[in-house]
């Protein structure tokens, strides 16, 4: 919701009203809420200390690949139902991968 809400206050400042956004403006729209967001963004990680920012993140980023890499070389238990272990494993790297990619993104912007 307060993503939805910044978005919507993002897009009153540029003369929209709620609802759908024209055409013709739509990449506008979108380039402004990006712009906007990232910014912000890097202004919040600007106001933490950069060594233990960086450090955390580096350190979930490896924490991470362990896990990845746990999910993909550790035999199934032999004694849960493979399909059931299965789906979680698949789930789980899922969730990984996204947090991963999130994570990465805030090095990066943390870094530049």
């Amino acid at each position: 919701d307060e993503v939805a809400d910044e978005v919507d206050r993002i897009a009153s400042s540029m003369g929209l009203e709620f609802g759908p956004v024209p055409l013709t403006r739509r990449a506008e729209v979108i380039d402004t809420v990006v712009r906007t967001l990232h910014g912000r963004l890097r202004n919040r990680l600007r106001e933490l200390d950069p060594g233990m920012t960086f450090e955390f993140l580096v350190s979930e980023q490896e924490r991470m690949q362990r896990d990845r890499t746990r999910l993909l070389v550790v035999p199934p238990n032999p004694f849960v139902d493979e399909d059931d272990y299965i789906r979680t494993s698949v789930k789980m790297f899922h969730q990984i991968n996204q947090s991963a990619s999130a994570s990465r993104f805030l090095v990066e912007a943390a870094v530049h």
